[in-house]
């Protein structure tokens, strides 16, 4: 059968593999139906750490089942199901309290990753019946394929987040990740959103979603408006869309803020524009880094803004210089995480991570020859030795010097601002996730979704047909030319 295999760092290929069999009786085989490559496919390739040879990528599929295990009870030959993105080990106890991890990164991440993904004829899940998921009547195969990995990410962010209603959120990055996550926070009823990015396409769906989706119950499910049930029709990709675009309420618009800011201080002071949109829900507004300019607000000490972004001033002063309840970081690159620290609010404030930050490959390289030299015992004892009996001689305290080891200082790391995490004392939380995964988490987003009468294939900008066009699909994901892309297989 033919598959899309990895061949090595930024090279894949297609070739020939022989049909995967059982390897367990609690698995199945699956035939892929819908597929959408992922940025994680592009970290993987170009990116990422080394994996086995020729392995299969992709992890965004809607399926046909074609073979289960004796064990299988839920999911039957013909079924068309929804393959969670996120399939986790559920022989670990820990994936019962976090539907993802167990034990070491990525370890809830196997297809594509570990074991053969879904850019093949045909495919190998384990755990068929807690990693498959049922498709709800009326749902689209387009919406389901956004909710296996997009949806379930964003959602994520927003749930570790803990945005609740009446919250300002600020959501970092407005890829298909963010845009789910913009999503997630409306319906989990957030009254305002900031979302930075600038991309057009992008930017016109952010601002769509200004006010179109009813607000969440405190179960996560959305409440039933007085006066009728929600609904959501079944129809094909392109009317699901366009009933989408309708459903925007003209009420609440949002608008990139053009190269010099509207008055940063007329807007933070509640003017009637300001009341206008908190009477009317939430107000979702763009702000386009790449062209904002907005001073630091009156008073507040430079140091409260790290990396000087526009961005952060312009938050802090909409906010009366309080800051965002919760900063959702779903892009951007590593200044993303300073900036979400300094715009979050002190006491209660959360940062909510989902974004996957590359190597520094030169740093990196530097940190692991460090390691490695302090993991060679006989070098590094032998150096570590010389040097301190040097330090001991001059300070004149053989005995204190003898017991001192040198730490690793050269790290591959992300930046904290000291002084916007209060010292240390800031009462910020910061939170790194990778998105929950598995049958139950991904039926409950589909079940949001089907209740709320949205339509997350919007998100889908373009189409292609057959196996041998997803290595385009990856590549134009990699160019930034679609938002997200399905491929029929």
């Amino acid at each position: 059968m033919k598959a899309l295999v990895l061949k090595g760092k930024g090279n894949i290929a297609y070739i020939e593999k022989e049909r995967p069999t059982l390897l367990a009786a609690h698995g199945a085989l699956l035939k892929p139906l819908l597929v959408s490559p992922c940025t994680s496919d592009v970290h993987t390739i170009w990116q990422g750490s080394p994996k086995r040879p020729d392995l299969t990528l992709g992890h965004e599929v809607i399926a046909r089942v074609e073979e289960v295990g004796a064990e299988v009870t839920d999911f039957h030959v013909g079924d068309v199901v929804a393959v969670s993105a996120i399939t986790p080990d559920w022989s670990q106890p820990d994936v019962e309290e976090n539907y993802a991890h167990a034990g070491h990164n990525f370890s809830a991440h196997m297809l594509g990753n570990t074991i053969d993904g879904a850019f093949q004829e045909l495919f190998y899940l384990p755990y068929a019946d807690r990693n498959l998921a049922h498709i709800p009547d009326g749902l689209t195969l387009e919406d389901a394929l956004m909710c296996v990995d997009v949806l379930q990410t964003g959602f994520t962010a927003v749930e570790e987040a803990g945005v609740k209603p009446g919250d300002t959120v600020a959501v970092m990055g407005i890829g298909a990740i963010g845009l789910a996550a913009i999503l997630g926070a409306k319906l989990a009823g957030a009254r305002t959103i900031y979302a930075v990015g600038s991309r057009p396409e992008n930017v016109r769906i952010a601002e769509s979603m200004s006010d179109f989706a009813p607000a969440m119950s405190a179960h996560g499910v959305p409440e039933v408006p007085a006066g009728g049930d929600v609904t959501s029709p079944s129809m094909a990709a392109e009317d699901g869309r366009e009933q989408h675009a309708n459903a925007v309420s003209p009420d609440c618009v949002a608008t990139v803020p053009d190269a010099v800011s509207p008055d940063c201080a007329s807007a933070a002071s509640g003017g009637s524009q300001s009341q206008a949109h908190a009477q009317s829900g939430c107000h979702v507004e763009v702000l386009n880094y790449r062209r904002l300019h907005c001073p630091l607000p009156q008073g507040m000490h430079p140091l409260a803004n790290s990396t000087g972004s526009p961005v952060v001033n312009y938050v802090l002063t909409k906010t009366q210089t309080k800051g965002a309840d919760k900063v959702l970081i779903c892009g951007g690159d590593d200044l993303a995480f300073p900036q979400a620290i300094d715009m979050v609010k002190y006491g209660t404030g959360v940062v909510s991570n989902v974004m996957y930050y590359g190597a520094d490959l030169d740093t990196q390289g530097g940190e692991l020859k460090t390691l490695e030299a302090m993991n060679s015992a006989e070098t590094y004892l032998t150096s570590t030795a010389a040097a301190v009996e040097v330090e001991a001689q001059a300070a004149g305290d053989v005995l204190r010097k003898a017991h001192t080891v040198k730490l690793n200082d050269n790290i591959d790391g992300i930046q904290i601002p000291k002084f916007s995490i209060g010292r240390g004392m800031a009462g910020k939380t910061l939170k790194f996730s990778l998105s929950r995964g598995g049958r139950q988490n991904l039926e409950h987003v589909m079940q949001i979704v089907q209740e709320s009468g949205v339509h997350p294939s919007i998100f889908i900008t373009e189409h292609y047909d057959g196996l041998d066009q997803i290595a385009q699909a990856i590549d134009d994901m990699k160019e930034r030319k679609a938002i997200k892309i399905a491929v029929k297989m």
